[in-house]
């Protein structure tokens, strides 16, 4: 069985389509994530010059984060807060000394803002409404009374469940769930650097060029038997109904391990080389205080690196049933293409079961937002979180196709 393993690795990556599409696509993956990070930009406090890039603005990131480090209390929003508020007006509009940047007010008022604009950014968050700046949010925020940011995150994550209009809509058991999961996350939220690990999330995305490119490789591993009518030759050998069919899957599910691996090796070591790995053990919270996930930063990069892996087996699933089924690889590229590039293609909509089936594609398991976010899949009193409800479909799809390819391929009536 080795034997034959090794032989169908080999056809494999003989294949001129399998070197081409997986060196432009791996090229590609270093070309983006090294444009990510000379792209980084951070306003300079000091003014001179104004704007930051590149390695110099990672390291001013890092700056702000560190200068607001700590637990994220009620006292310390409300201290932020109350000295944000001092260079603002009713409406939220700076105050004339401070608008201007070329007077020591301006330029004292630019220092602390942008230091800080990330904090404020979290902080508010509960208090936000759609894409409001922390300007206007801090104006309304009265710190005349204690604040209560958890309970105020809570109220917005109830809010959100509650809504009939949104993406999403919640059945009781599920808006009950989440609201216990949210009792469950510690805290306060400590605030620190994780600016390698959130990077990661945030370029997860990119590991759908390991995916297009496993679909180019596998998809003419049955339908290449039949293109070059060998399919009469090696079905008629003794392992050609049993032991052959098998030994292509592993071997297309050996090179997708190892390619996937290759990029993910990528799109994780690259943000960590140059962010650097600070604030694995800090929580998601980081990213927004109203999360529901019980899980610190690095504990979220492993499961979307590990959850893509398992879009990626039952792509890979479906497209040995593909192969084993169609006689056109490119029909089958055209497919895969289809699956992963789809919520690209359709608008959105505010379709509960519509935006249920769109989560299973790899296009959202990679999005660090719809990772992090309340999504679950529910049947009466059960309810599934998202990773969960993932591993379920992609386990039960693996388990259908994978078997099914390999039966079709050797039931094969040979022309």
């Amino acid at each position: 069985m080795a034997s034959l393993v090794k032989f169908e690795l080999k056809k494999i990556l003989g294949r001129r389509v399998t070197q081409v599409s997986l060196a432009v696509l791996f090229v590609l993956s270093l070309l983006f994530m090294g444009l990510n990070v000379l792209q980084q930009a951070a306003v300079n406090p000091v003014g001179d010059p104004p704007m930051l890039s590149g390695t110099a603005a990672i390291a001013q990131q890092r700056v702000n984060a560190q200068q607001c480090a700590g637990p994220i209390t009620d006292e310390a929003v409300a201290a932020v807060v109350g000295e944000f508020r001092t260079f603002l007006d009713e409406d939220g509009e700076v105050k004339a000394p401070y608008d201007d940047p070329d007077t020591p007010e301006g330029a004292q008022f630019r220092a602390w803002y942008h230091t800080r604009f990330q904090y404020l950014s979290l902080v508010l968050g509960p208090w936000m409404q759609g894409y409001e700046v922390p300007d206007v949010v801090a104006a309304r925020v009265s710190t005349a009374e204690p604040l209560d940011v958890y309970g105020q995150a809570a109220a917005k994550l109830a809010a959100t469940l509650a809504d009939p209009n949104g993406r999403l809509t919640y059945t009781p058991v599920e808006q009950a769930f989440w609201l216990s999961r949210y009792d469950k996350v510690p805290k306060p939220v400590e605030y620190g650097y994780a600016g390698g690990w959130d990077d990661v999330l945030n370029c997860l995305g990119f590991l759908l060029f390991a995916m297009m490119a496993v679909v180019l490789a596998c998809a003419p591993v049955f339908t290449a038997e039949y293109q070059q009518r060998t399919d009469a030759v090696v079905l008629a050998t003794r392992c050609g109904k049993t032991k052959l069919p098998w030994a292509k899957v592993a071997a297309a599910v050996v090179f997708a391990t190892v390619a996937y691996g290759l990029f993910a090796l990528v799109i994780v070591g690259v943000p960590l080389a140059f962010f650097g790995a600070d604030g694995a053990a800090l929580p998601v919270q980081m990213r927004s205080l109203t999360s529901a996930w019980g899980l610190t930063m690095a504990q979220t990069a492993v499961v979307g690196v590990g959850l893509g892996y398992a879009a990626l087996l039952a792509l890979l699933a479906v497209t040995l049933l593909l192969s084993a089924r169609l006689r056109s690889p490119m029909a089958i590229f055209a497919i895969g293409i289809a699956v992963l590039v789809a919520p690209l293609l359709v608008p959105s909509v505010q379709n509960n079961v519509v935006n249920h089936l769109l989560y299973l594609l790899p296009y959202f398991v990679l999005d660090g937002t719809t990772l992090l976010g309340p999504v679950s899949y529910a049947a009466g009193p059960l309810v599934l979180d998202y990773h969960v409800a993932l591993l379920a479909v992609y386990a039960a799809t693996v388990l259908i196709c994978v078997p099914l390819a390999a039966r079709t391929f050797a039931h094969h009536q040979v022309a």
